[in-house]
């Protein structure tokens, strides 16, 4: 049985403000509205990517980035996938609109990663540009969340992975072929390793997100002082940019259609 060939689609965040979010990213990303629900989600896409604002309220957690998404062919082909790979994961059934997809499933640390057999509404793979082309998680057990995503649903390590793997070091790089997926160390793991803490090692579960543009100029010019645009200096791209949403919700942009790492 072949791995599930799947697509990451969606990101759900959690928030008190789902229409000052959705003003944001409207008003500097061009995203545009997708859908509305009756608890006040909102739903948004620049044609290929489903980012849902999730209004608080009791079962979906704390406000901030919340959990992934994936569009699967075919919900029999996971549940065969999960038996052989992950046989105590349980498949939680949910109301299948593009703000949850239709099913709940956990990765090997109990995260949440909601499954869709819709594409969460937006079934192109559209090139415009803002768009979001990489979701970060940061967790422990970075080899079996791998694993997990590889054996089950099709998410392939990339070459720069392998590279980490041998230099010992703990992050992990995947793609779908189309949205880079990190998994990186937690802080402990960056503890041990006696290396210098960053905001990218010290939130767990969905760390970070980060979209495609054409030009940062564009973006970074408009944006209000509140969304602290500034240069990524740590990173092999030194004008890669972190930018802030009404939450305070990390956000990075880079240049073109592929982020790095992906090879």
């Amino acid at each position: 049985m072949h791995p599930v060939e799947s697509r990451i689609r969606y990101l759900g965040i959690v928030t008190d403000q789902p229409d000052a979010l959705s003003h944001f990213y409207q008003t500097y990303f061009g995203l545009k509205e997708l859908a509305t629900s009756p608890a006040g989600d909102v739903s948004l896409t620049e044609g290929s990517f489903n980012l849902s604002l999730l209004k608080r309220r009791d079962g979906l957690g704390e406000v901030g980035l919340s959990h992934i998404g994936l569009a699967v062919p075919d919900m029999r082909e996971v549940e065969g996938r999960l038996e052989e790979f992950a046989p105590g994961v349980a498949i939680e059934p949910l109301d299948g609109s593009p703000a949850q997809g239709d099913y709940r499933v956990t990765d090997p640390n109990g995260y949440a990663v909601h499954l869709s057999t819709s594409d969460f509404g937006v079934a192109t793979d559209s090139t415009a540009l803002p768009g979001v082309r990489h979701v970060a998680l940061c967790e422990a057990r970075g080899d079996e969340v791998v694993d997990f995503f590889a054996n089950v649903f099709g998410i392939r390590e990339t070459g720069h992975s392998f590279q980490s793997r041998e230099q010992g070091i703990p992050n992990r790089f995947t793609t779908d072929g189309r949205i880079n997926m990190a998994i990186l160390c937690d802080a402990q793991q960056m503890r041990d390793r006696g290396e210098a803490m960053t905001p990218d090692h010290m939130k767990l579960g969905v760390n970070h997100f980060g979209f495609g543009v054409e030009s940062y100029e564009p973006i970074v010019s408009k944006l209000p002082a509140e969304a602290e645009p500034s240069r990524r200096v740590d990173r092999p791209d030194p004008n890669q940019y972190r930018v802030l949403d009404p939450d305070g919700n990390h956000i990075d942009l880079r240049l073109g259609q592929r982020w790095s790492r992906e090879g």
